[in-house]
């Protein structure tokens, strides 16, 4: 999970989303979610209806994490519209995307289920 007080939008990074335009102007609280290789699409579709309810600006789908792009349209599903309510973008890494939002000045908070996980924050 990652937080900032200030605008994500000034840290010029273009949006994948194709929620319609009143939506993404809709007031969104400061935070963003970049999720790192979840494997489940339902997960992936339960934490976009969460993230639909709370108003996250943005969501950043990172490694294996499934996308509602995916060709069996799980995560689509699971989601039930959200995905389309909730700017995301997909990337390669995670590591990279920290490293931009830590640059853009938001604060990180990670939470990890693997004991002897690398820290990034």
């Amino acid at each position: 999970l990652v937080s900032r007080p200030d605008d994500f939008s000034a840290a010029g990074t273009a949006s994948a989303s194709d929620a319609p335009v009143e939506v993404q102007a809709k007031s969104r609280i400061p935070l963003v979610l970049v999720l790192d290789n979840l494997r489940s699409a339902f997960n992936v579709g339960a934490i976009f209806r969460t993230a639909e309810c709370l108003g996250v600006r943005r969501m950043y789908l990172c490694g294996y994490t499934a996308t509602p792009e995916d060709a069996k349209g799980q995560t689509a599903r699971a989601a039930m519209g959200a995905d389309a309510l909730v700017p995301w973008e997909c990337r390669p890494r995670s590591l990279g995307v920290v490293e931009e939002l830590r640059q853009a000045g938001m604060e990180v908070i990670a939470l990890e289920t693997v004991a002897d996980a690398p820290l990034v924050h």
